[in-house]
C-alpha cells in the first residue's frame, strides 16, 4: 500500500466560527475559501446538540438557526502532507490524548451504548468531552493510520448526505451544507424531544475534490 506522512492539527470551535471559515474568498476567481487551500483535507465535527454550559438548549422553531450557532461545539481538522525529510524526528512524534485513546479501545457493544445513551440521557454530555478529548497538534503519522477511524467492526447506523457546493456560476457557495446543518440539527431535537432518541457522536462535514 503507498502512503505519505500527514500532519493533523485538531482544533476546538462553535459553529458560528466554523461557518465564518467556509465563506466565499472574494481573492479566488472560484471562490473557494482560504481554508480550503490552504490544506490538503479540511473536515469539521459538528455536535448535534446546542450546549449552555452542561445543559442541552431546546431550539425554538421561530428563532433563525443562527440564533443557536454559538451553542454548537465543532472540532477543525486540519491536515497537510508532510514530506519525510521534514520529520523532526520520525513518524508518531508525540502520542494522541491518552484517555480518548484508552476509551477508543474499549469493547463496549453497540447495544450497551445505545441503552447507556438513551436511558440516561448522558449522549450529549459524551458528544461534549469527546470533542474535547480530540483536540491534539501537529500529530504526524502515515496517512493511512491518521484516515483510519478505528471503528472497524462497530455496530451503528450513519447517514450519508451529499450535495454540492457550487451555485449556478459555477462558484463556490455554503447554502446548500448551512441548510444540510440546519436540518440534521432540527431532526436531532425532534428525535430527542418527542422519540428521546439521541445521536451518540458528531457529525462530519467533508469536502472532497474532484
Amino acid at each position: 500500500m503507498q502512503f505519505y506522512y500527514l500532519t493533523e492539527t485538531r482544533t476546538t470551535s462553535t459553529l458560528d466560527k466554523s461557518l465564518a471559515l467556509i465563506q466565499p474568498d472574494a481573492n479566488d476567481p472560484d471562490g473557494v475559501p482560504a481554508v480550503m487551500r490552504r490544506y490538503r483535507h479540511f473536515e469539521i465535527l459538528v455536535s448535534p446538540y446546542p450546549m449552555d454550559g452542561l445543559k442541552v438548549i431546546d431550539m425554538d422553531p421561530s428563532k433563525p438557526p443562527e440564533t443557536y450557532y454559538p451553542n454548537f461545539e465543532t472540532l477543525h481538522f486540519h491536515m497537510n502532507i508532510t514530506p519525510r525529510y521534514m520529520l523532526p524526528f520520525g513518524p508518531n512524534t508525540k502520542p494522541r490524548n491518552f484517555i480518548a485513546s484508552v476509551l477508543g479501545k474499549l469493547d463496549i457493544s453497540f447495544e450497551v451504548l445505545a441503552y447507556l445513551a438513551n436511558t440516561f440521557n448522558v449522549a450529549p454530555l459524551l458528544v461534549k468531552s469527546g470533542i474535547a478529548a480530540l483536540e491534539d497538534e501537529n500529530f504526524v503519522a502515515k496517512s493511512y493510520q491518521i484516515y483510519n477511524l478505528g471503528v472497524n467492526g462497530d455496530a451503528g447506523f450513519a447517514n450519508e448526505i451529499g450535495f454540492p457546493v457550487q451555485n449556478s456560476a459555477s462558484t463556490f457557495t455554503p447554502e446548500h451544507l448551512t441548510a444540510a446543518i440546519n436540518n440534521i440539527h432540527r431532526t436531532a431535537q425532534t428525535a430527542r424531544l418527542q422519540g428521546d432518541q439521541y445521536q451518540t457522536s458528531p457529525f462530519a462535514v467533508r469536502f472532497v475534490k474532484q
